[in-house]
C-alpha cells in the first residue's frame, strides 16, 4: 500500500501509538470470539508493551544472512513470512511490540505489514473461524486508523468491510455490518424522529441476520446510547428489544450481556422515580440515604483517574458552598483501590460522602450501584429532589447550575463574564467502560 502523509499525520501517529499499546498488551489470540470494537477489558495496566532485548548492532537472525555468503542480501524485516497460523500471529505480535518506538515513516510501514499479515492468516489451510475472526479484528483496528492518517486508503478499507458484510458466515458478516452502520449510529442524535425510527428498523434487520452475539450487543447498545439524551423512550425500546434477543442465546456469556442492558433500562426509567442507594462509605459508616431527605442531592459517579470528573469538581464545590442549607453531594466512587480515592480526596479537600465498592461485592465498573443502574460512562451526575425523586440524569456544568436555580432559587449576582461563557462539559468526553482505566 502506498501511503501519502497528510498534515494531520503526526497527530494521528500519537493516537496510533496509544492503540498499539493496547494491542501489544492483548498478546496472542486467546481463542475467544471478540466484539467488533476494541476489547472492553483492556486497561493501561495491561497494555504496557513487553520489553524487548536488542542484540549487538540491532540485528537479529531474521534480519540478516551470513555476510560471507556470496550474493548475500538483507532480508526485509517487514516481509510477511510463510508459516502456520501460530507463526503469523507471533510475527504480527512482534510488529506490534516494536511499533510504539518507531517514527511515523517506519510506523506506517509496520502498520501495513500488520494488515498484510492479518489478511494472510485467513488464507492459511486449517485456520479456524475463531482465529480468522481474531485476524479480522486486528486488520479492522489498524486499517481504521490508517484511513485517518492516509485518506487515500479509505476505499480499500471500505471494500474490506463490504467483503466482510457479504461473507456467508453470520459471525463474520455481523462484524462487517456493525462497522458499516457505525457512522450513522454516531450521528443518531442529529436525526429527526422519523429518521431515528428508520435507523432502528434497519439495525433490527441486521440483528435478525447476525443473531444473539457480541456483535449484536455492540451494535444495539451503541444505538441505544446515542438515543439516550434526546430520545430516552426510544433508547429504552432498543435496550429492551436487544436484551430479549441476547437472552434467547444458548451461551451464558451472551445471556449475561442482557443483564447489563437491564441496568441501562433501569437507569433511564429513574427520572420521576426514586433512586436506591446503600453501601459502605469512605467514612467507615453505612450510608443512610434517608438522612438526605429535604435536600437537593447530586449523586455523582466518578473516579480519580477520570479527567472530566475532576474537571467538574470546582463547579460542584461552588454550588455546594452557595446552597449549603439546601444542597448536598453523594459520590459513588469507581476507583478500584480505596487508597487511590483517598489520596485524591485529601489533595482536593473533598468533604462529601462517597459510597465505595468492596472486593467482595465489586469495585470500579463492578461497583454494585453502578452495575445496578447500568453506568457505562463517567462522570454520571444524577440530581435528586427533596423527596428523593430523580429529576435529571445529566446534571453537570451549566445544566446543574440551572437545575439548582429552578429547584432552590437563583444565586445572587456572583457570576463573572468568564463564568457566563463557560459551557457545560461535553458528554462525548466522558470516560467509558470500554476504557476501563485502573489505579496505579
Amino acid at each position: 500500500m502506498q501511503i501519502t502523509l497528510t498534515p494531520m499525520t503526526t497527530r494521528y501517529c500519537l493516537i496510533v501509538l496509544m492503540l498499539f499499546a493496547c494491542l501489544a498488551g492483548l498478546g496472542r489470540f486467546n481463542g475467544s470470539t471478540v466484539a467488533a470494537e476494541p476489547p472492553a477489558e483492556t486497561t493501561p495496566a495491561e497494555t504496557t508493551p513487553a520489553e524487548t532485548t536488542e542484540t549487538e548492532g540491532d540485528e537479529t537472525p531474521s534480519q540478516t544472512v551470513d555476510a560471507d555468503s556470496e550474493g548475500a542480501e538483507e532480508i526485509d524485516p517487514l516481509a510477511v513470512p510463510d508459516g502456520s497460523v501460530e507463526d503469523l500471529f507471533e510475527f504480527m505480535a512482534d510488529l506490534l511490540k516494536k511499533a510504539p518506538r518507531q517514527k511515523p515513516p517506519e510506523l506506517l510501514d509496520s502498520l501495513n505489514a500488520v494488515v498484510k499479515t492479518a489478511a494472510k492468516i485467513r488464507t492459511v489451510e486449517g485456520v479456524t473461524l475463531d482465529e480468522e475472526i481474531q485476524a479480522i479484528q486486528r486488520q479492522l483496528q489498524i486499517q481504521s486508523f490508517l484511513v485517518r492518517m492516509a485518506p487515500n486508503q479509505k476505499q480499500e478499507f471500505e471494500d474490506f468491510v463490504q467483503s466482510l458484510a457479504e461473507d456467508e458466515r453470520p459471525q463474520i458478516q455481523g462484524i462487517g455490518m456493525v462497522y458499516q452502520m457505525q457512522p450513522e449510529i454516531r450521528a443518531v442524535r442529529s436525526k429527526t424522529n422519523e429518521e431515528q425510527l428508520d435507523l432502528i428498523a434497519r439495525v433490527n434487520k441486521v440483528l435478525d441476520t447476525i443473531g444473539p452475539s457480541r456483535n449484536a450487543y455492540s451494535l444495539g447498545s451503541q444505538l441505544a446510547r446515542g438515543l439516550e439524551a434526546g430520545s430516552p423512550n426510544l433508547a429504552i425500546t432498543v435496550y429492551e428489544d436487544l436484551a430479549a434477543r441476547l437472552q434467547s442465546s444458548d451461551e451464558a456469556e451472551i445471556q449475561s450481556l442482557a443483564d447489563r442492558l437491564q441496568g441501562a433500562i433501569r437507569q433511564l426509567k429513574l427520572v420521576g422515580n426514586p433512586i436506591e442507594l446503600s453501601g459502605p462509605t469512605d467514612q467507615d459508616k453505612p450510608f443512610d440515604w434517608d438522612a438526605y431527605r429535604g435536600k437537593i442531592v447530586l449523586v455523582d459517579f466518578w473516579a480519580s483517574w477520570c479527567g472530566p470528573c475532576r474537571g467538574e469538581i470546582p463547579n460542584m464545590k461552588r454550588n455546594l458552598a452557595a446552597y449549603a442549607d439546601d444542597f448536598d453531594i453523594v459520590g459513588i466512587n469507581m476507583d478500584t483501590k480505596q487508597a487511590t480515592m483517598e489520596k485524591y480526596i485529601n489533595s482536593e479537600d473533598i468533604g462529601w460522602v462517597n459510597i465505595i465498592g468492596e472486593e467482595e461485592t465489586g469495585t470500579g465498573w463492578d461497583h454494585p450501584i453502578a452495575k445496578h443502574y447500568g453506568v457505562s460512562g463517567i462522570p454520571k451526575a444524577i440530581l435528586v429532589d427533596r423527596e428523593g425523586i430523580v429529576v435529571s440524569l445529566s446534571a453537570r456544568g451549566r445544566k446543574l447550575d440551572q437545575l439548582l436555580a429552578d429547584l432552590i432559587g437563583p444565586l445572587p449576582e456572583e457570576e463573572t463574564d468568564a463564568d457566563a461563557e463557560e459551557e457545560e462539559p461535553s458528554e462525548d468526553s466522558d470516560e467509558t467502560a470500554d476504557d476501563k482505566p485502573t489505579d496505579n
